[in-house]
């Protein structure tokens, strides 16, 4: 078997967490068929990452599961919506970890970057199949080389992803990386995933209970209003987290703690708009 390139980075390591969720089966996902590359990734991954996968077994179960699921069903609509509208756009997937969604929806003539640590694209490629209109970048979300290096127009437009990444990141860093986003792409949209502070005391509970205690979450938001005061330029919203999750099958303890989840609003799908050039200044 050929030796899997290592993750040594804490962050890099938390890519695991989403990875069981979405390829597991459960009663929202029979048989892991929703996101079959997931399920064929954590087969591969099983024997080098076994311990960690039970221990999130363990800590996270269907909760965590109904969760990721949420998150990604947001993601699926956003990308149909979004290559329906710009049949020639682009999508960068932010810290993209071993994520499926670029294979998950049919794309078209639309362009998808995968952008993450050097690390973590080692890894990626080499237990993905390259596909035609996908690439990867290698670098942080935090810099700015990938934005030089996405092709970009306000004509063919770009939708940013970011699914459990931005939560990891110093607050200092992300925000000014928020800020030059919107400037480097009027009229696009960033559509990422967020706790609230109480939110992110909680999830840090769960991390140091799952062994990912080294890589606690740093970043939260409480309100739209707080990411629009970074610029004029962003306009923000809070969706419904759970909007797209038919939690009827789930156990009774799993509904009620999503219930909890939401009504108490410790998770957030966070949409960011970044006003077109020509509306700035009027």
């Amino acid at each position: 078997m050929t030796q899997l390139p290592p993750l040594r980075h804490a962050v890099s390591r938390t890519l695991l967490i989403p990875l069981w969720c979405c390829g597991t089966a459960c009663p929202l996902n029979p048989d892991a068929a929703y996101d079959p590359h997931a399920a064929r990734l954590l087969a591969d991954l099983d024997k080098d990452f076994h311990e960690d996968f039970v221990a999130i077994r363990k800590t996270f179960g269907e909760c965590g599961q109904a969760t990721t699921l949420a998150r990604e069903r947001h993601i699926d609509h956003a990308v149909r919506k979004f290559a329906h509208a710009h049949p020639r756009g682009v999508v960068v997937n932010l810290g993209c970890g071993l994520g499926t969604a670029g294979y998950r929806t049919p794309l078209g003539n639309v362009l998808w970057y995968d952008l993450d640590l050097p690390e973590v694209i080692r890894l990626r490629t080499s237990l993905l199949p390259p596909m035609p209109g996908r690439h990867s970048l290698s670098g942080s979300l935090l810099d700015d080389d990938w934005q030089e290096a996405v092709p970009f127009s306000p004509e063919r437009g770009i939708l940013l992803l970011a699914t459990g990444v931005f939560q990891y990141l110093p607050r200092a860093s992300l925000l000014p990386a928020l800020q030059r986003m919107a400037a480097r792409f009027p009229g696009g949209r960033l559509l990422f995933d967020a706790v609230s502070g109480p939110g992110c005391r909680a999830a840090n509970l769960y991390l140091q209970k799952a062994g990912f205690g080294n890589a606690p979450m740093r970043f939260s938001v409480n309100s739209a209003r707080e990411l629009e005061r970074l610029s004029p330029r962003i306009r923000g919203r809070f969706l419904p987290y759970f909007s797209h999750l038919e939690k009827e099958r789930l156990r009774f303890g799993t509904r009620l703690r999503l219930s909890l989840l939401q009504g108490l609003r410790l998770a957030h799908m966070v949409r960011l708009d970044f006003a077109p050039q020509q509306s700035l200044g009027s």
